[in-house]
């Protein structure tokens, strides 16, 4: 009679030792479990950050089965297999290879590898780099090593679930030195559809909307809250009104909440959540009554630059702006006045975010925007400055939804009557003030100044002269510019070149990407008000499609010199 093969006890345990793995005894007679063990021998590229190895192994079956029965086992270093057929060391490594795609979880890829000496020995840092591929924007000049040991510290951070509405805690260093890398590094790219709208993409954006997007730990892996704590970051919110500004170590989740802004605009966030879950997330806000008072600050009390060149910016207060129009913009039940027509808009006419990679430098911006603002009359805006009331009720133009639409036209040298004016700089001041240090070069350089002419149309048309210059890097994160404009709007009351022509300045941030803006505008000509401030009041313009401009006589350079034609004399100043 045949005698069945059996296995060599003592030679599985020194398998068992050798691939850092440990049998326990079972109350069921004949089996045995491996668990894991933190092996010194273990391969550095088959573990993550904190060393540990998969849990919960396949029960080994029994070793002394009947030979020819289809359960017959032969167990050798590590490999399970049946009886005359061939073993997972006997397959190509492109399969071993592709078997691991399959294996979302990074901890079923760590034991996958342990399986045997041949998985250990393809599961190794060019997986790694295609796991990274997979969630993130390739990163310039990084080879496969450098890809790997990039998403094992990632996926260490990416675990953990870090709140910023409840004071410091563990882990926020690190979530917000992930955010920044991942802002810096993201190259969105533009999908254009047949009907000429488009979409930006981009996997570093795919993986912030979701990470950076989760308002509380119930159901989540890991990720943060920060774009939820929005003006609720109470360490580093509230108790830093003395250092408002971005030069600042501690603005740095403010400044990430202003680079997120178009995650937090976005009236459809993809998410797993319930519809009523995402509905009931866009409608927590915070602090809706002090974002009131401070947009209506004047800029001597509350000014958008902040240093000596006014290279450095006013984080808080363009933070409240941001609060404000999201109340306005996403609240509904007739709170937010803008809601009803901004939830139902095309994608197309949405905040997006922006294409390619963030950089220094003067860079144009997209040709066609919308946007609207808010007012206050005169007597209800000192109220609001007083501190002495409620809410109060914001009001916005009626015509064209509440919103404007800009086109921006930076291909002017040709036309000088596009220029902008030597007397609108009197006002607006939008030239830098000193050079500073470049940080690519090192070198002390003044920021390159772009002029630019638009037209604009809110249920009427009207003008303006923009200038705009670069920022260097705020807590090392590229692409803020500081635009200037002045807005020439017609009084229905008489021509649009009378005395009773309205002058309108802005002043404002656009925020890395330039694909938002947000500031102030106020009166130039209105003069000082009884609080002694001067009128004014919040803005925010986003880029859009081209599909989504309301009209269309605007888009054209040639449009713009036959709307100056239309003008009898220069504005009255």
């Amino acid at each position: 009679m045949a005698r069945a093969r059996r296995s060599n006890p003592r030679h599985d345990g020194d398998n068992n030792v050798r691939y850092g793995l440990r049998r326990r005894k079972q109350n069921t007679p004949g089996s045995s479990c491996i668990t894991p063990t933190r092996s010194t021998r273990a391969h550095p590229q088959l573990m993550l950050d904190d060393g540990l190895h998969y849990e919960n192994l396949p029960p080994t079956p029994p070793v002394t089965p009947q030979k020819g029965s289809p359960d017959s086992i032969l167990v050798s270093d590590c490999h399970v297999m049946a009886e005359g057929r061939p073993n997972i060391k006997h397959l190509p490594p492109e399969i071993i290879q592709e078997i691991a795609k399959y294996l979302p979880d990074d901890q079923d890829a760590v034991a996958y590898a342990q399986l045997c000496k041949v998985t250990w020995a393809w599961m190794n840092d060019s997986e790694y780099r295609r796991r990274f591929l997979v969630l993130y924007d390739d990163i310039e000049g990084s080879d496969r090593v450098q890809l790997a040991k990039q998403y094992k510290a990632r996926a260490k951070i990416a675990r953990q679930y870090v709140r910023f509405d409840q004071g410091l805690e563990n882990g926020q260093a690190a979530c917000l030195v992930f955010l920044r890398t991942l802002i810096i590094e993201s190259n969105g790219q533009k999908i254009v559809a047949a009907d000429g709208s488009s979409t930006v993409i981009g996997r570093n954006f795919e993986f912030m909307n979701e990470y950076a997007n989760r308002a509380d730990r119930i159901g989540q892996s890991g990720g943060t809250n920060i774009l939820d704590a929005m003006c609720r970051t109470e360490s580093l919110f509230r108790s830093a009104k003395h250092s408002r500004s971005s030069g600042k170590t501690a603005s740095l989740p403010l400044l990430i909440q202003l680079c997120l802004l178009h995650v937090s605009l976005d009236p459809h966030p993809g998410s797993p959540l319930s519809g009523a879950q995402q509905r009931a997330r866009m409608s927590r806000l915070h602090h809706c009554h002090e974002a009131q008072e401070q947009v209506y600050k004047c800029f001597s009390h509350e000014p958008i630059f902040l240093g000596g060149s006014r290279n450095e910016i006013n984080v808080i207060w363009l933070l409240h702006v941001a609060n404000f129009f999201k109340f306005h913009l996403l609240k509904d039940d007739s709170e937010g006045i803008y809601a009803d027509g901004y939830i139902n808009m095309e994608k197309g006419n949405l905040p997006r975010a922006w294409t390619g990679r963030l950089k220094n430098g003067a860079q144009q911006l997209s040709k066609r925007w919308k946007g609207t603002y808010c007012y206050l009359p005169e007597w209800e805006l000192q109220v609001a400055r007083s501190k002495s009331c409620d809410f109060l009720v914001d009001v916005t133009g009626d015509d064209n939804d509440g919103f404007q639409d800009l086109t921006l036209f930076f291909d002017i040298q040709k036309h000088p009557r596009l220029h902008f004016p030597a007397q609108a700089e009197t006002i607006l001041h939008g030239k830098p003030r000193a050079p500073f240090t470049d940080p690519e070069s090192g070198e002390r350089k003044w920021p390159e100044v772009q002029d630019f002419f638009g037209l604009g149309f809110d249920g009427r048309h009207y003008h303006f002269n923009g200038r705009m210059h670069t920022l260097p890097p705020q807590q090392a994160i590229p692409g803020f510019q500081r635009v200037s404009m002045m807005m020439y709007l017609p009084q229905s009351q008489g021509p649009h070149a009378n005395p009773s022509t309205q002058l309108w300045a802005y002043e404002g941030l656009v925020l890395p990407g330039g694909q938002l803006m947000l500031g102030r505008w106020w009166s130039p000509v209105r003069g000082v008000l009884a609080d002694g401030g001067t009128y004014c009041g919040p803005f925010i313009f986003w880029a859009v499609d081209d599909a989504g401009l309301e009209d269309r006589s605007i888009a054209t350079v040639d449009a713009a010199l036959q709307f100056l034609d239309s003008v009898i004399s220069s504005p009255a100043w």
